[in-house]
């Protein structure tokens, strides 16, 4: 995963984008969908894998598995500390409400400005984590 999306899906692709790159096809994660925002995974795909989609584009991944990790190497289950050794002042950290850090990941290239990886943690390590356009990449939940 990269700022800037996983794999051969970026964001800003629409979903038919996504499954000629993928070669494969998104499927909804509930029965309802709503034209304006929601989340698709991969068909077949890895658990632990979702996208979001907003208004006819996608613009966010959540990642909740150890076995995908950032081009950097940071993931689930990684320490805090290790994060920080990794990406040092392009991190910034907020408690989060329920226990925990958000730690969001600011790029230094102008390019990818718009775009933040969000990393989760219940204190000590990463617990999930996620990529994508401000602003739908800042709430917790997807959508909200």
């Amino acid at each position: 995963m990269s700022t800037v999306g996983i794999d051969v899906v970026t964001f800003g692709m629409t979903v038919t984008q996504a499954e000629d790159a993928l070669g494969g096809s998104l499927v909804p994660m509930s029965e309802r969908v709503e034209d304006d925002c929601y989340q698709i995974r991969p068909a077949g795909g890895p658990e632990g894998v979702q996208l979001t989609v907003t208004a006819g584009t996608i613009e966010r991944v959540d990642i909740s598995t150890d076995t995908i990790t950032t081009r950097s190497g940071a993931g689930v289950g990684m320490s805090e500390d290790d994060l920080f050794a990794l990406f040092g002042e392009r991190l910034t950290s907020t408690p989060l409400a329920g226990g925990g850090n958000s730690i969001m990941f600011t790029p230094a290239d102008e390019g990818d400005a718009q775009f933040r990886v969000i990393f989760d943690t219940d204190g000590t390590a990463v617990t999930t984590f996620r990529s994508g356009r401000v602003p739908q990449i800042e709430p917790t939940v997807p959508c909200s």
